[in-house]
């Protein structure tokens, strides 16, 4: 399918208090050539590891809907790998019908698709028995700083195990957050983080 991407890049998370978020928000946001912020539902899928050579790949599968509204609503399978702060996503739009054969495992009938990555989703589920796992509500903040320079802000993170009655992109998160006093920021990055940035969330001082 043409709209399928891949993205990679590294990766550096840093866990931060709201208050301490809310008084960089203006400064990152005065650096990027676009912003967004939207709620986010992330179904997470137990994953593989793969051993090569002197370091382990982990892979894991997500389902995301993101969007604020139901005309918005977004839907992605997400394939990530990662070693160490290496990361590799390959980024396919579904259908909230192929979204949900995924999470019901119709794996017959995923095996047939025509997407690469749809496809390789309902063998794994029939080799390595793969199955939902975990629920994640979050808020989404994200400043894209040009094409290799993206910092993402996720607040008021809740997680459940996954249930059967699962509604995807069911209109807010369905528990209390963890923590509602954390953020998450992810930055990712192509080979180094300016030293702006790193002046702005406090790793290191200009």
């Amino acid at each position: 399918m043409t709209d399928r991407k891949t993205e990679c890049h590294n990766r550096m998370s840093k866990y931060i208090s709201s208050s301490k978020f809310a008084s960089i928000r203006d400064r990152l946001s005065a650096g990027t050539s676009a912003y967004e912020c939207c709620p986010v539902t992330d179904i997470i899928f137990g994953g593989d590891t793969d051993v090569r050579g002197a370091g382990a790949v982990a892979e894991k599968y997500i389902i995301r809907c993101s969007g604020k509204s139901e005309t918005e609503k977004n839907v992605f399978l997400i394939k990530e790998s990662s070693m160490g702060n290496k990361i590799k996503e390959i980024i396919q739009p579904v259908s909230m019908e192929t979204a949900m054969r995924i999470i019901q495992r119709s794996t017959k009938w995923l095996c047939s698709s025509i997407s690469p990555l749809v496809r390789e989703r309902g063998i794994k589920m029939t080799t390595n028995r793969l199955a939902p796992e975990t629920v994640m509500d979050f808020e989404r903040e994200s400043f894209y700083m040009g094409s290799k320079l993206t910092i993402t802000a996720d607040s008021a993170i809740s997680l459940r195990e996954y249930s059967n009655n699962i509604q995807l992109c069911a209109a807010g998160a369905t528990s209390e957050p963890v923590d509602g006093n954390i953020c998450l920021l992810q930055i990712n990055y192509e080979r180094v983080i300016p030293e702006e940035i790193l002046s702005i969330i406090g790793m290191k001082t200009i």
